[in-house]
């Protein structure tokens, strides 16, 4: 399988979101079937268009750690790359899991874009996305969270650069909106 839904790469991307930290955040999927879903809305939800962009402005408060009217969400949004993982329509809508054909074709595309975009830091939304992301790779040291160990993990690149992985709730999930406790877990692996 082939990259449907390419990633949103902002312009400034390759400058990174803190002292070159380059970041993709992975959703999980998409609910309609252009191919450009991705980096068309991330267009609308930059230049201001009405419509439900719930998702884009937690993504973008979890990571900052700030209120969206304290955010320049042009700035920000051309600073990292969102790519959503399955890259298959899921018609069910929201909450509906993908199947595990769907999970098992994505790995592919999956290696390809982070071959393509290189980043350092790989930010997942959601639990469920990272207990099905593929394994391929080693376990990262763990890093501290309000005293808590956190979870990471390294994917290989083909340069033979690695890239480090964590997660956070999904911004729909309740403790997804904790943009407070999420971007001190965001700002901790950061610094990783």
């Amino acid at each position: 399988m082939t990259i449907h839904y390419k990633p949103w790469k902002g312009d400034n991307y390759s400058r990174g979101v803190a002292k070159g930290r380059r970041l993709l955040v992975l959703g999980e999927s998409h609910y309609s079937d252009a191919g450009q879903d991705t980096i068309k809305y991330t267009k609308q939800y930059i230049d201001g268009h009405p419509g439900n962009f719930g998702f884009w402005t937690v993504i973008m408060q979890n990571v900052v750690g700030k209120k969206q009217w304290d955010i320049d969400r042009r700035a920000f949004w051309h600073s990292i790359a969102l790519y959503n993982y399955i890259q298959e329509p899921i018609w069910e809508g929201p909450r509906t899991p993908p199947t595990p054909k769907m999970w098992a074709k994505a790995a592919k595309p999956f290696f390809e874009v982070l071959n393509q975009l290189k980043p350092t830091h790989l930010l997942v939304l959601g639990k469920r996305l990272w207990e099905k992301i593929p394994g391929d790779g080693r376990q990262a040291p763990p890093f501290i969270v309000d005293r808590m160990e956190r979870e990471a993990w390294y994917y290989p690149l083909i340069n033979g650069d690695s890239v480090r992985a964590t997660w956070i709730y999904h911004p729909s999930h309740g403790k997804g909106k904790k943009t407070d406790e999420n971007h001190r877990i965001f700002s901790a692996f950061l610094k990783t």
